[in-house]
């Protein structure tokens, strides 16, 4: 589209007009002589002349003389300054006192600038070029808004059919939106031609039915290289026996490939604004198509990008543990990403004949990367575990693992490592960095907080991690989580969950006798709070509960 200043048309001369009010005849007739070369100009002597030219001349320009025989040039200024018609005229004084009450009065009056008397030509000279440049620009830019308005309001309904087809989702409807276009334009023959074989060809509009405007296809024998050309914007006549058909060929851009062309014609030549208008509208839909070319690319990506991860998330729902070989022990369990996959996990295994272990992680962030990290950290606490035997020396393997192969990248994690000891009826544990466990020992009825035994895990070389071990009773209770738990947000309140709530309610649920009741308890209060919204972090939640010695605990173990 072309800059709006062509739209402007010579209204007026371009040659200044200055009207110098100067009594002293003399003064007069060299300012006269100095500036005709280049302005147009009249000498009057005293006010009431000035008066009889000031409306019909026009002056850009006032040079006035401040001591004039019938008045005062100030109260002049004032009067052409109050003035219905004209007042905006650049007044320049011409005085001999150049004291500060003489220049303030003069400016308060509104007069645009002063010199003083005797002025030098070249200083005078210089104030009008610097003045006749200002007055051009206000002339030019006053045209500018008188035309502007006329175009706006084309310019508005065009602006309407480009909203009412912004979300457009295919190249053949934001194609066929021109027609809407070519029904506020002062045109009277368009047609569209798309170049793609798979294409048909959306329209032709001729409102001149008696006119024969030609098609592209005859355009082309007669210039051929306008099918091939990569300018935006070709312009030609032909001339046929009763008139000139007058032509414009505009290009259609998807991806910077040409895709077709628009053909506007008519019998005389279109106003700059339509030619400029329909530039303007294929530029919206050459911006439209390569947007429509992205998304559905995006699309694509998107889509096989979901497949991949599905494919993840059911390879880590297929490896979660069911809990179901655990004799005298019933688990309930859950597992919540915050997106489709996640950093969190939770394994179990038996690591010997008579010890079953069971590990809670939460690796820092979020989708693919964090479980990449987590698939990993699951596979060398598997590759270790049996070996190693003992929670803490696992666990410092672990972070050791971790600090050489991944310090660049700065993941940890927190994890919750226990092992049941089928013989003894003990459980031993590590916790890294991970948020406060719970366990309920039903002979004293209270809860106790098994809190952190060492740092988080791939962050310290030096790091000491400690293992403590725990009688494990009939009804004894434990329940573990990841922080995502207790930092669910009340849309309400502004809060967090927090320890405290998860403990009360803990010790709420723990009248339930199946632990997978508990978690329901469990995670009710905790959707509760939250109003039901969806969960700003993975959470992972595990409730195990000792059965009597001779109970298999099958029927009671479930995933959530």
């Amino acid at each position: 589209m072309k800059p709006v200043n062509t739209y402007l048309k010579s209204t007026k001369s371009s040659v200044l007009h200055i009207l110098i009010v100067e009594d002293d005849k003399s003064v007069g007739s060299m300012l006269l002589e100095m500036l005709s070369n280049q302005y147009i100009c009249e000498h009057v002597t005293d006010i009431a002349s000035f008066r009889n030219r000031f409306n019909s001349f026009r002056p850009d320009i006032v040079l006035l003389d401040l001591n004039l025989p019938d008045g005062s040039g100030l109260d002049l200024c004032r009067e052409i300054r109050k003035g219905a018609i004209h007042n905006d005229a650049v007044i320049i004084v011409m005085t001999g006192d150049s004291g500060e009450k003489t220049v303030n009065s003069a400016y308060k009056a509104g007069a645009t600038d002063y010199i003083r008397k005797p002025f030098f030509p070249t200083e005078l000279l210089a104030k009008i070029k610097i003045l006749s440049e200002n007055v051009l620009s206000k002339q030019n830019l006053k045209q500018l808004y008188d035309e502007l308005k006329l175009f706006n309001k084309k310019l508005y309904k065009l602006t309407s059919i480009i909203n009412s087809n912004i979300n457009e989702l295919t190249k053949t409807d934001i194609i066929t939106s021109i027609e809407d276009v070519i029904n506020i334009l002062d045109c009277p023959y368009c047609e569209i031609v798309l170049f793609s074989q798979q294409a048909n060809n959306p329209f032709q509009i001729n409102r001149s039915p008696r006119i024969n405007f030609l098609s592209f296809k005859k355009l082309v024998k007669l210039k051929p290289l306008i099918k091939d050309s990569q300018e935006n914007l070709i312009t030609f006549k032909v001339k046929e026996p009763n008139y000139t058909v007058y032509v414009y060929i505009y290009k259609i851009l998807f991806n910077s490939r040409k895709s077709g062309v628009v053909s506007l014609q008519s019998t005389h030549p279109l106003p700059q604004q339509t030619v400029d208008m329909m530039a303007l509208y294929l530029d919206f839909i050459n911006l439209k198509g390569a947007d429509i070319d992205i998304k559905n690319r995006l699309q694509n990506e998107i889509d096989k990008e979901r497949k991949e991860i599905h494919k993840v998330r059911s390879i880590q729902v297929s490896l979660l543990p069911d809990f179901k070989e655990i004799p005298g022990y019933s688990i309930a369990s859950t597992f919540i990403p915050m997106d489709e996959i996640s950093g969190d996990f939770f394994d179990a295994f038996y690591i010997s004949k008579g010890v079953y272990q069971i590990v809670v992680c939460d690796v820092c962030g979020h989708g693919m990367a964090s479980s990449y990290i987590g698939s990993a950290i699951r596979s060398i606490i598997r590759s270790i575990s049996s070996q190693l035997a003992e929670p803490a020396r696992i666990t410092d393997t672990l972070n050791r693992v971790l600090i050489q192969t991944s310090r660049d990248i700065y993941y940890f994690a927190t994890m919750f490592l226990w092992q049941i000891d089928f013989t003894s009826n003990s459980i031993t544990y590590v916790s890294t960095g991970h948020p406060t466990a719970f366990f309920y020992k039903s002979k004293s009825k209270k809860i106790i907080e098994l809190g952190q035994t060492g740092p988080l895990i791939g962050l310290f070389d030096d790091a000491i991690f400690e293992q403590k071990t725990i009688a494990f009773d009939t009804d004894d209770t434990l329940i573990v989580y990841t922080d995502g738990l207790i930092e669910a947000p009340s849309p309400i309140k502004k809060e967090l969950y927090g320890t405290d709530r998860l403990k009360k309610q803990f010790e709420h649920a723990i009248k339930h006798t199946k632990p997978i009741d508990i978690l329901h308890s469990v995670l009710g209060s905790v959707y509760s709070f939250m109003d039901y919204s969806a969960v700003d972090d993975d959470v992972t939640v595990i409730c195990m509960k000792k059965s009597d010695a001779d109970t298999n605990g099958d029927d009671d173990s479930e995933k959530l």
